[in-house]
């Protein structure tokens, strides 16, 4: 999908990054922080921090203190009525 890793951080910020858009795509909103340390088994702590480090990258905006409030940068999802 979005990231090539190469650190163990670098792999983490992947596997949370591809969880972010994939959630998105399945559900056509973000998923909670909560939610993401679920489907990658991370702590709170390591999702937080993972997080900080794709918004230093540029690769998601964050507003503090608003549940879902992570908005994936050059991302356009559009919900599908079938």
């Amino acid at each position: 999908m979005g990231l090539k890793a190469v650190s163990k951080e670098e792999r983490r910020q992947e596997e949370v990054y591809n969880a972010l858009v994939a959630y998105t795509m399945r559900k056509g909103y973000v998923p909670t922080r909560r939610e993401i340390g679920l489907a990658t088994n991370l702590s709170n702590w390591d999702v937080s921090n993972t997080l900080n480090a794709l918004q230093a990258r540029g690769l998601i905006r964050i507003t503090p203190k608003t549940p879902r409030a992570i908005v994936l940068v050059g991302y356009s999802f559009v919900k599908r009525v079938d």
